[in-house]
């Protein structure tokens, strides 16, 4: 088996490390309605929405929180001010939902970033400032 026995009445937390993620996105497993992966709480959102990420201005990490009303394609990205992709948080298929990202930042430079959030239907973005 990949993993042990796991004791989840504790704090309902799991922590997941792979050697394979390398751009400082951290990813967060909530025990949901009785499943692991599970999106965060147990309402379904009525409409897709990106919220402000938080803390903002940010120093190295910041939580991005959206939610996602149908099951569909997401990807999740940040870009600079001129455009460029800077790094690609998510891009895959996600059940109806709210979720919870956090990025850390730690190897980029100050500045202003622009985080969007894109289904087949919608896209959304929000500015976020890196302070350090």
């Amino acid at each position: 088996t990949l993993f042990g026995p796991i004791d989840m009445k504790v704090d309902n937390t799991l922590t997941v490390t792979s050697p394979f993620i390398t751009n400082g996105l951290r990813i967060l497993l909530y025990l949901a309605q009785g499943a692991i992966g599970d999106p965060v709480g147990s309402e379904i959102p009525q409409k897709f929405e990106l919220l402000q990420n938080y803390p903002n201005p940010f120093n190295p990490e910041t939580n991005i929180r959206f939610n996602i009303a149908k099951k569909q394609m997401v990807e999740v990205a940040v870009y600079n001010l001129t455009g460029e992709l800077v790094v690609q948080l998510h891009r895959g298929e996600l059940v109806p939902g709210s979720y919870n990202l956090v990025w850390n930042a730690a190897n980029q430079t100050s500045g202003m970033y622009i985080l969007k959030v894109k289904t087949p239907e919608q896209t959304a973005a929000r500015k976020m400032m890196l302070v350090k």
